[in-house]
């Protein structure tokens, strides 16, 4: 069974692992695994293991409101934020080496999708850029607010996450 927390880590961290920023590349292809079939062993303990940044930050959210690391909840905190400051200030984008860095995660309003070619049309700011996917479709369509990483699109988001973003 998927463990929709570790799913959404999931899509954050592959573009960057499939670059061999965060991890070693070979682990792309156990991550995209999980994403295709919902199977894994021991990922948990590899996440941890690999991502030395992320996991402190993680395990510090998951504290505060008694969740796991892994947890939908304690995941999207740390890629999007919180309303909470205390809690805000553990999400990945509040990190000093992440900010305004291409590692940090932004939001972006879908412009366009072509499905044929697995790619989408962003408009971030004044700018469109355009996007692939990485490695799984989501379901989107023109006018959606989304956060993405290392061009990839990691999950739709609300108007209020999009504005807390786009601070």
């Amino acid at each position: 069974m998927k463990n929709d927390g570790l799913e959404l880590f999931i899509r954050f961290a592959l573009g960057a692992v499939e670059r061999g920023l965060c991890a070693d590349k070979w682990f792309a292809m156990e991550m995209i695994s999980y994403l295709k079939d919902g199977k894994g062993v021991g990922l948990e303990k590899k996440i941890k293991d690999r991502f030395k940044t992320a996991w402190p930050q993680l395990s510090k959210i998951a504290e505060k409101i008694n969740k796991s690391p892994l947890d939908l909840e304690t995941v999207i905190i740390y890629i999007i934020g919180s309303e909470d400051s205390e809690l805000d200030r553990l999400s990945h984008n509040s990190m000093p080496l992440v900010r305004n860095s291409y590692c940090a995660v932004f939001p972006g309003i879908v412009a366009k999708v072509s499905k044929k070619f697995n790619v989408i049309e962003i408009k971030t700011g004044m700018n469109p850029e355009t996007i692939k996917f990485v490695s799984f479709p989501i379901e989107l369509k023109k006018g959606d607010k989304i956060v993405y990483h290392w061009s990839g699109v990691i999950k739709k988001i609300t108007a209020s996450e999009y504005r807390r973003l786009s601070k």
